[in-house]
């Protein structure tokens, strides 16, 4: 089978959802499928020719605001990860992307979500359940050293890498720990730059 991922941009980007997008493809591959990314950019007009030769198409569901359906098309599978409009939006835009998102997930054949929450959040918009599955995303199995010495002031170190957006919750986390009194705190929070085409 030969399958197509729509994508924003380049799939190489460092955010949870393009790694989880380059490990379906990547087991894809794994099972003996052809896989390929099909780079699309935002506001250039989304362009269905070529599509055909695909058996399957794969969209991230960040394209949203660009994927128009056409006739011929092959078989369509959004990839859920989150809706927009569960952002902390402005009013217009929060509008825009109701509409906008309402009928690309309307549209598609089926939809793999990364969570039972993300399904929920998606068959509340529709209001209407959705043909799809639920996909977690993989864990790394990394060695866990348990004989980490004790640090000079014994108090509580966290590591949290990622988007600092506030959907995320590190705020919640450091607002918590602020309250806690008499510990000393090493919080270094390790971000990569976020952006929402």
């Amino acid at each position: 089978m030969r399958l197509g991922c729509l994508v924003y941009g380049s799939p190489d980007q460092l955010s949870g959802g393009y790694r989880y997008d380059r490990e379906l493809l990547r087991c894809a591959r794994i099972r003996g499928h052809t896989a390929e990314f099909i780079s699309i950019y935002p506001g250039s007009g989304f362009n269905p020719a070529g599509l055909e030769a695909y058996d399957l198409l794969l969209i991230d569901e960040l394209c949203h605001p660009d994927f128009i359906p056409d006739d011929g098309m092959p078989v369509c599978v959004g990839i859920i990860h989150h809706l927009a409009v569960d952002e902390e939006l402005s009013f217009p835009s929060k509008l825009r992307h109701r509409r906008q998102e309402r009928h690309f997930l309307q549209v598609l054949d089926a939809h793999i979500f990364n969570s039972r929450a993300t399904r929920r959040s998606a068959e509340k918009l529709c209001g209407k359940p959705l043909e799809g599955l639920v996909v977690y995303p993989g864990r790394e199995e990394l060695p866990c050293r348990q004989d980490f010495p004790p640090s000079a002031t014994d108090g509580l170190s966290i590591l949290s890498v990622g988007n600092l957006i506030p959907r995320k919750g590190i705020q919640r986390v450091l607002m918590a720990l602020a309250r806690c009194a008499g510990r000393e705190k090493n919080l270094p929070p390790v971000a990569l730059p976020y952006c929402r085409c």
